[in-house]
């Protein structure tokens, strides 16, 4: 479920965090930036590892920051294809059966193309039968039950946007953010109002939807219980 995955970046420090340990300074900035991201082929970032390797310090002219060439592991959820995954189901939508693992929602149980699922419209769930010998006997697929499946498919989307960034600890209100390691252009990224406006009250969709008209998600996993042993935890198989 979880894997390591090793990422090369320049790392910038601002001058606010010279006072911290050079390590747990590269380690403050590489979760601000990775931590709770998804990066396409890769998968979730958790947190940091381990740092592998630093680069020597160097200091722009004009810039007080430093800035280091690391080579780190990242912790990183990206079940492989077949594993048994244990969640609780979130929601019953258009498209199937969501599963949630607490840390990640974006967990789909397809129900197309399957005679065995049924969508029950006076509780608003989906239901599958559970013996083709026995056609009225469905199990329900209640929000909050326990539930096992198999991942069956992943699937990563480009969903990038240009918003201003996260303001990091130390940044002035009305100065540019410094700039972190694989972000946004400089003209991007306002902390402040330094263009003659309040870029903080601004609000802007930068929501990606899918074909369907459902939410784009940068990555998705696909699960199945389409076999004995699968399915709610209450249901008991024999």
């Amino acid at each position: 479920m979880f894997i390591l995955s090793v990422l090369k970046d320049t790392i910038q420090i601002q001058p606010y965090d010279f006072h911290k340990h050079k390590f747990d300074a590269l380690t403050d900035e590489i979760n601000r930036i990775y931590a709770n991201k998804v990066i396409k082929d890769v998968g979730l970032c958790i947190c940091l590892f381990e740092i592998i390797s630093v680069s020597e310090e160097l200091v722009h002219y004009g810039d007080g920051a430093s800035y280091m060439k690391v080579t780190f592991r990242l912790v990183v959820f990206r079940p492989f294809i077949g594993e048994i995954i244990e969640g609780t189901v979130s929601s019953n939508t258009f498209e199937g059966v969501k599963v949630t693992l607490g840390y990640f929602d974006d967990i789909l149980i397809p129900t197309h193309n399957d005679d065995e699922w049924k969508f029950d419209h006076k509780t608003q769930v989906w239901v599958r039968l559970w013996d083709s010998q026995i056609p009225d006997l469905y199990m329900y697929m209640d929000k909050n039950t326990t539930i096992k499946f198999r991942v069956i498919d992943e699937k990563f989307s480009d969903i990038s946007t240009k918003f201003p960034p996260p303001k990091r600890t130390g940044a002035v209100v009305g100065q540019k953010a410094p700039m972190p390691s694989s972000s946004l252009p400089l003209d991007d990224m306002i902390v402040g109002n330094n263009r003659g406006e309040d870029t903080q009250n601004v609000k802007t969709d930068t929501t990606t939807y899918a074909p369907t008209g459902g939410k784009l998600v940068p990555y998705e996993l696909i699960g199945s219980i389409a076999e004995v042993g699968l399915g709610l935890t209450l249901w008991k198989w024999e």
